[in-house]
C-alpha cells in the first residue's frame, strides 16, 4: 500500500526561487544550482530525510487524471519523466520511453510532466499525437513536485509501490533498452533496495570532463574514496544517506574549492560537480 510521506521542509520554497532561471541556461548550470539548493537544504537540517513522494493527482492532456497513490496499487514502479515542448533531448528520448513502457505497461506506469508553464494540456495533446506517445501525459502545475522540474530536462524519477523515491537521474536516454534497463534495476532479481549508487561527473567550466579527481563521501563517523576514472566518472555505493560529498584531490591546475558544501539524497542520484580552474 501507498504510505503517504512527509515532504522535506522548506524544499518546494526554495525549488521555487531556483525555477525563476531562464529556459535558456545551459543544463550543466540548471544541475550545479539544483545541487546548490540541496546542500543548502541539508546545512540548515541535517536529520534524516524520508524519500518518499507525496500522493498528488495532475489531470492529463486525454481528458482524465493521474493520481500516484492509485496508480502504484497496480503498478511495481512509477517513472516520472520531467520534459517540455523546447526540450530537444526530451524529443529524442521520448519514441524509446513509449517503445520500453509499451512492452512493461503492466507493472511499469510512465507520467511525463512538461516543466513549462506555458505547455497547456492542448499543447501537450498536440504534441503526444505529434510523438506518437500513448502514455499519460501532464503539466507540473502546482504537484509541489518542483523540486524534481528544477533538475533540468529530461529528468526521470522512479518511485516504487510504497511512494519511495529510488532515482533521480537527469540527462537523455538513447534507447529503449536504457528505460528497460532502468525498470529492471528496480525491480528485478538484482535490485538491492538497501544500497544506492552515486554516479559523479566532474566537469570544468567548458563543460570538458576532469579525470583523476578524488572524491570523499562522508559521514559523521567515516570517509570513503573514490577518484573519477578518464571520461571525468566516478561510481560510489552504498546504503542511502545524506553523504557530504568533498573534494579530496583535484589535477594541477584546478581548484578543489566548491562554492557550497554537496550532500546526497538517500536514493540514487547523478551528480554533476563543476571545478574551476586556477
Amino acid at each position: 500500500m501507498y504510505e503517504k510521506a512527509v515532504t522535506v521542509r522548506n524544499i518546494n520554497e526554495v525549488a521555487k526561487e531556483v525555477h525563476l532561471m531562464k529556459k535558456a541556461l545551459s543544463i550543466l548550470l540548471a544541475l550545479f544550482l539544483a545541487l546548490s539548493v540541496l546542500s543548502a537544504l541539508a546545512e540548515q537540517d541535517a536529520e534524516p530525510v524520508a524519500a518518499y513522494m507525496d500522493d498528488f493527482t495532475v489531470p492529463t492532456c486525454d481528458g482524465g487524471s493521474f493520481t500516484l497513490s492509485e496508480t502504484l496499487k497496480d503498478h511495481e514502479l512509477v517513472l516520472l519523466n520531467f520534459w517540455a515542448t523546447w526540450c530537444p533531448p526530451c524529443a529524442y528520448e521520448f519514441p524509446f520511453l513509449q517503445e520500453a513502457w509499451e512492452k512493461n505497461s503492466d507493472r511499469v506506469a510512465v507520467i511525463a510532466l512538461s516543466v513549462e508553464p506555458k505547455d497547456t494540456l492542448d499543447e501537450v495533446k498536440a504534441y503526444a499525437k505529434k510523438m506518437g506517445l500513448t502514455f499519460p501525459m501532464g503539466n507540473v502545475g502546482d504537484t509541489g513536485l518542483d523540486a524534481f522540474a528544477n533538475q533540468g530536462t529530461p529528468t526521470s524519477v522512479i518511485v516504487d509501490q510504497n511512494g519511495k523515491i529510488l532515482a533521480s537521474e537527469v540527462g537523455v536516454r538513447t534507447s529503449a533498452e536504457d528505460f528497460e534497463d532502468l525498470f529492471e534495476g528496480y525491480s528485478g532479481k538484482n535490485y538491492n533496495p538497501e544500497e544506492c549508487t552515486y554516479t559523479i561527473i566532474t566537469v570544468d567550466t567548458n563543460e570538458e570532463r576532469i579525470a583523476d579527481v578524488t572524491l570523499g563521501f562522508c559521514t559523521d563517523t567515516a570517509c570513503r574514496n573514490v577518484t573519477t576514472d578518464e571520461d571525468g566518472i566516478a561510481v560510489f555505493k552504498g546504503a542511502p544517506a545524506k553523504y557530504h560529498i568533498q573534494v579530496i584531490d583535484v589535477p594541477d591546475g584546478f581548484s578543489d574549492k566548491l562554492q557550497q558544501d554537496l550532500y546526497t539524497e538517500p536514493y540514487d542520484q547523478m551528480i554533476y560537480i563543476l571545478l574551476n580552474k586556477e
